[in-house]
């Protein structure tokens, strides 16, 4: 494993990645140049959740994938940098940095809760950005959506500070998500934290605009639960999302076995 770590915007976001070694000599072509994955951990805008981005990098990183966590700005820190133009410029470093890198180009955007809410947000609003900012897709893992009463209050307070301009601006399940890429979006019923009705909102909002995705609700399960480690109890149904969202990646980024196997 290479472990390589940079920093993105004015307020110092870190962009830490784990990399394979070049093997592109001694493998099938399918895995001689690999898409990234960025890794955006939840907390709620305020701190950043360690199990949810150390759990799926490993999961991911085992598949083949080359896998970054980015450590957007949250609390106070956010009136200095807006975390989602830190993760638009981590998708177009990514892009610049390829051939360095050894990755493909292709850019995935993977965010838990309070990190599903800036993955969509980027996914709504990249054209804000510029196209090298653009997500080839998205997996959004109990995503908070709405800013309003079906949002997670804390998160909404960390990122709007009572701005009702911000507060319209990222309640997503009001965007124009006609240019979104494609999305793969997985929630609980079960959720007491964030209500599963964001995720469905935007899944209805994408259906409605012909955008490309696939919805998993899953009737139990606690939020935060990032990969669904056995060890921890939780139900088998759930622990399903990983291996979903893996062989979908492969699907859209055209990577490596699509299998379930």
């Amino acid at each position: 494993m290479i472990i390589r770590n940079f920093q993105i915007g004015k307020a110092g976001a870190e962009l830490s990645g784990w990399l394979h070694p070049d093997y592109s000599s001694e493998r099938e072509s399918a895995f001689s140049s690999r898409p990234a994955v960025i890794i955006c951990p939840g907390g709620g805008y305020a701190f950043h959740s360690v199990i949810e981005e150390d759990e799926a990098m490993g999961a991911l990183y085992a598949a083949g994938f080359d896998v970054f966590s980015l450590h957007y700005s949250t609390g106070e820190l956010i009136a200095e940098s807006e975390p989602e133009a830190e993760l638009a410029q981590a998708v177009s470093f990514l892009r610049h940095m390829a051939p360095e890198l050894g990755l493909n180009g292709k850019v995935a955007v993977m965010g838990f809760s309070a990190g599903g809410h800036l993955s969509a947000s980027l996914g709504c609003h990249w054209t804000d950005f510029g196209d090298n900012c653009r997500p080839d897709c998205l997996v959004l893992c109990y995503p908070v959506i709405s800013m309003g009463k079906l949002g997670h209050e804390g998160s909404t307070l960390a990122l709007c500070h009572g701005d009702e301009e911000r507060v319209r601006r990222f309640s997503l399940e009001n965007a124009d998500v006609s240019c979104c890429p494609p999305a793969f979006i997985w929630h609980s019923q079960e959720d007491e934290l964030v209500d599963v009705r964001n995720s469905m909102l935007f899944h209805c909002r994408l259906v409605e605009a012909g955008r490309p995705c696939e919805f998993h609700m899953f009737q139990t399960g606690v939020h935060g639960m990032a990969a669904g480690d056995e060890a921890g109890g939780l139900p088998d149904c759930s622990r399903l999302w990983l291996p979903l969202a893996r062989v979908w990646l492969s699907s859209v980024l055209s990577f490596g076995n699509n299998t379930l196997i």
